[in-house]
């Protein structure tokens, strides 16, 4: 699946601010995730009842449907939403999404996102993100969170793209104060590495910044993503495959959590080799 994925990805690296360097690899454990996808399965195999979204108070709607919730509610009302309709070609549910504020990993606090811009450790650029900010881990029914049915294609990794698009686009336009969001993709559930979902080579991100995607939000969002009812990775059209390319290819990571000495973790993100 890391082949497929890579003919996606571009390097970006912006500068930023850099904070204490780090000590060490922080090996993470996904255990948290599985009784929480075990909610969240539940709500997308038994069918999700999704609020009716209130109109907007001037001018065109954004979206058709908007969260009604509250709070930390608020991401798993977008989470339920925005995973139901994304489906493998057998008709289960694609992934499960955990969504999580502030961004977590194994109860520590990611506070920083490292953008690697070369081999070495002086050649990473840090991204502060804040309690306001958004992670998503989008969890197969596998082990590791890997996705046990079919083949890992190109078309189901492009369909992996959409949804963590789609829930980053939701986030930042009804989500006060989300400037950053984290979606880490499943392992490919046939790798060598997929014992360990920390292994560099085995896991995938995509790392979204609000102010990249500010044109967007100014427009609705079914001029930029289609909303069927369903989607599986045979629906996607040439048009919106290229779009998705465009919108996610710099934003697509290899990604890897250290510790930082203050005992906060921050994510450490490399373009997917050529």
């Amino acid at each position: 699946m890391a082949e497929n994925l890579t003919e996606l990805a571009e390097r970006e690296a912006p500068p930023e601010e850099r904070p204490p360097q780090p000590r060490g690899v922080f090996i993470a454990r996904f255990g948290f995730a599985y009784a929480a996808l075990a909610l969240v399965t539940g709500i997308a195999i038994g069918g999700v009842i999704v609020l009716a979204g209130r109109p907007s108070d001037a001018g065109e709607r954004w979206s058709a449907w908007r969260p009604a919730s509250d709070g930390t509610a608020r991401m798993r009302e977008i989470a339920e939403f925005v995973s139901q309709r994304y489906r493998l070609p057998s008709g289960k549910p694609l992934v499960g999404v955990i969504p999580q504020r502030p961004p977590t990993v194994s109860d520590l606090p990611i506070r920083n996102v490292a953008l690697s811009q070369g081999p070495a450790e002086e050649d990473l650029s840090f991204v502060p993100l804040s309690d306001e900010d958004v992670s998503y881990i989008l969890c197969g029914l596998g082990q590791r969170c890997a996705i046990s049915e079919g083949t890992p294609s190109l078309a189901r990794a492009r369909l992996l793209h959409r949804e963590a698009l789609e829930l980053a686009l939701y986030t930042f336009k009804y989500v006060d104060g989300a400037k950053s969001v984290v979606a880490l993709l499943p392992p490919a559930a046939n790798s060598e590495n997929s014992q360990n979902p920390q292994n560099p080579q085995n896991t995938f991100a995509l790392f979204f910044r609000k102010r990249e995607l500010r044109s967007i939000l100014d427009r609705p969002l079914q001029t930029t993503l289609s909303q069927p009812r369903v989607l599986d990775p045979t629906r996607l059209g040439a048009a919106e495959t290229q779009r998705i390319d465009r919108l996610t290819r710099r934003s697509l990571f290899q990604y890897a959590f250290q510790q930082s000495p203050d005992g906060s973790a921050f994510l450490v993100l490399r373009p997917p080799p050529l």
